[in-house]
């Protein structure tokens, strides 16, 4: 299973993320994909959902980043079952996409490891999840540091986050993957 909470700059044409999500490579994978679109403070929010597949799902995020320019910041969560799972922020830096935080629970290899870390400092392929980690992640979302300090869970992260599970927000699902 996974999932996308993508933050779209004020202004910012939602129809343009949606069509780079729908469109995006991998073609198949995953091969379905449900949106939902909701406003928030500073803009609106594209919540993604893939039950299956949903591998490639990170790579579609960054690609609709890239390809877009308007999305302000992005987390993915990956739930490999008993595998591990996997939680990145990601944030336009610089005119790159970058991995702001990164945390990773178990021993499969670290998915988005070709996406650079925010600091050109660490290694590409490093968990980022210490103090400057989660501190970047604190201003990028505007809420206090006292708050992921105590974040244990990914659920504890998106609360803290304010991103409510995908598709709770009562609006309309959009159906992107299969496309026709």
């Amino acid at each position: 299973m996974g999932a996308a909470w993508l933050d779209l700059r004020s202004g910012a044409d939602v129809d343009e993320v949606l069509l780079a999500l729908r469109d995006g490579e991998p073609y198949d994978e995953p091969a379905e994909l449900a949106a939902w679109v909701r406003e928030v403070p500073g803009g609106r929010r594209v919540e993604v959902f893939a039950d299956d597949g949903f591998a490639g799902l990170g790579t579609l995020v960054v690609d609709a980043m890239r390809a877009t320019g308007t999305v302000r910041r992005a987390m993915v969560v990956l739930d490999l079952d008993e595998y591990g799972a996997e939680q990145i922020v990601l944030a336009p830096i610089g005119g790159l996409v970058r991995r702001v935080h990164h945390l990773r629970v178990g021993d499969q290899d670290p998915a988005l490891s070709d996406v650079p870390p925010a600091d050109p400092n660490e290694d590409p392929r490093a968990v980022l999840d210490g103090v400057a980690a989660r501190l970047s992640v604190a201003r990028l979302y505007g809420v206090p540091m006292e708050k992921l300090e105590k974040a244990a869970t990914l659920a504890e992260w998106r609360a803290a986050l304010e991103l409510p599970w995908v598709g709770t927000s009562g609006e309309q699902r959009i159906t992107l993957r299969p496309s026709r």
